[in-house]
């Protein structure tokens, strides 16, 4: 959820603070946090809202850069490969737990997601714990995070707190706040291996 928000909070077009974030769209998310009790229609209802804002960017783009008799404006056609010219709006949609929805009653909340899979109109991007059932991991793009690093707890502890190694802007860490930090990163890396073992031995003991 926090890389999704870092995305969001740098892509923003021109008005982007980095040169490479420019280049790439605005991202106007629209967020849908899933509960066990989440229904179809919630989901389908953050979709529709998605898709009518797009079409609403993509009307006002093509209002700029045409002429009234239809062809491209010498605006448009001057500035289409020029990185200042205004790029427009991706709508994105957000869910975030999505495997919650199908854990009670095996309820197949997510075969919604099919119709605005097969032909998408807007960007899409989902958190899970649990897969997706095949008919969905086959529309879509999987990317499985594997555990994460000391190292990497490390620089998103900085990234939260504005500390940094670099010279952007961020403040530098103070020595004793160096180890303070490393020592929380590795107290949590503590905690899931220990969860994890606990979990291991729990599936030992089961009968099937």
């Amino acid at each position: 959820t926090l890389s999704f928000h870092i995305v969001r909070d740098n892509l923003g077009g021109e008005n982007s603070m980095r040169p490479f974030c420019k280049q790439f769209h605005v991202v106007d998310p629209f967020f849908c946090q899933c509960f066990s009790e989440t229904s179809t229609d919630q989901i389908q209802g953050v979709f529709d809202s998605a898709i009518s804002r797009q079409n609403f960017y993509w009307k006002e783009q093509n209002t700029r850069s045409t002429r009234s008799d239809g062809s491209r404006s010498s605006e448009y056609e001057a500035n289409a490969l020029d990185d200042s010219w205004p790029r427009p709006s991706n709508s994105t949609v957000f869910i975030d737990e999505a495997g919650l929805p199908g854990e009670k009653e095996n309820r197949l909340v997510m075969k919604v997601l099919h119709k605005y899979l097969d032909d998408p109109e807007v960007a899409f991007v989902a958190l899970s714990n649990h897969w997706f059932d095949a008919a969905n991991t086959n529309r879509m793009l999987t990317v499985l995070r594997s555990p994460s690093t000391v190292g990497e707890l490390e620089v998103l502890a900085k990234g939260v707190a504005k500390f940094s190694d670099e010279n952007d802007g961020c403040a530098a860490l103070t020595p004793d706040a160096e180890t303070l930090l490393q020592d929380i990163c590795q107290g949590y890396i503590s905690v899931l291996e220990m969860q994890a073992e606990k979990a291991q031995t729990e599936r030992k003991g089961q009968r099937f």
